[in-house]
């Protein structure tokens, strides 16, 4: 039987240190490697989140990897409470995609980018609204 030992999204950038120095600001990740092309993070609370970088340009990967992954990259953050996080987000001056909006289907959150290009979703679980439970939801 495998046997994971770690566990983390390795994201292909122009600047593993601005994205080190997004997470570590705004999300309070700790660095657990940091050799400049490559850095891996990992995130606080009952359930670690581990997120990585990698150069761009490395010459350690194969050919194909050695362009950006942004564009179509979701990272979704579940936390306690959104509203202060996107009050500090926005205060900071970070990149808005989805402004703080609640989802018919149970979700309070907050899109915005990191310095990689891709996209952190930052959500809150909130009640889904009766219409869109009582057409989508299953009871148990």
């Amino acid at each position: 039987m495998l046997t994971i030992t770690n566990h983390f999204v390795l994201f292909v950038v122009d600047q593993p240190a601005a994205c080190r120095d997004f997470y570590r600001r705004h999300f309070g990740f700790s660095v657990s490697v940091d050799v400049g092309w490559y850095v891996v993070m990992t995130s606080g609370g009952e359930r670690p989140f581990g997120i990585g970088f990698l150069q761009t340009d490395h010459p350690t990967q194969p050919e194909h990897h050695r362009q950006p992954t942004a564009g179509n990259r979701f990272i979704t953050l579940e936390v306690a409470d959104v509203d202060p996080i996107a009050e500090r987000l926005v205060s900071a001056g970070v990149v808005v995609d989805v402004p703080l909006r609640d989802e018919p289907w149970g979700q309070r959150h907050i899109i915005v980018r990191d310095p990689g290009g891709n996209c952190v979703d930052v959500v809150e679980v909130i009640p889904p609204k009766l219409s869109f439970a009582r057409r989508w939801l299953v009871a148990s």
